[in-house]
């Protein structure tokens, strides 16, 4: 197992440990299912499997935020995708933080990474 760890990946052994763990939970399921000989099985229409390394990370327009902003230099490989969700993002943040009054919003937090992000893509890309 190789890990991955760049602006528009991450990937490593905890986290194909926890993807094959619930590989095997939804597997449990659909066998159980069929022994009851019901075979119309699909997951939740909203399920998504999240991993723990994940939690925390902005991933916007198909890149990690932090990752980028520790090596601006990357070569994304959709920089106008990239910029146009920064954008996006930024605004959606800045109109929460802007209804949270007292100052100390995590969407504002959001807002100065995100406008980091804007700046270092714009000096590398641009």
């Amino acid at each position: 197992m190789q890990n991955m760890e760049n602006p528009e990946c991450m990937w490593d052994a905890r986290m194909a440990a926890q993807a094959s763990a619930e590989v095997s939970q939804l597997a449990a399921a659909i066998r159980k299912q069929h022994a009851g000989r019901s075979y119309d099985w699909s997951p939740a229409a909203n399920y998504q499997l999240e991993y723990d390394n994940l939690r925390g990370e902005i991933y916007v327009g198909g890149v990690y935020v932090r990752l980028f902003l520790k090596n601006p230099k990357y070569a994304v490989r959709d920089p106008v995708k990239f910029a146009e969700a920064l954008v996006e993002k930024y605004l959606q943040d800045l109109t929460v933080a802007a209804a949270n009054a007292d100052g100390s919003s995590a969407a504002l937090d959001r807002c100065l990474l995100l406008s980091a992000a804007a700046v270092a893509l714009l000096q590398g890309h641009g």
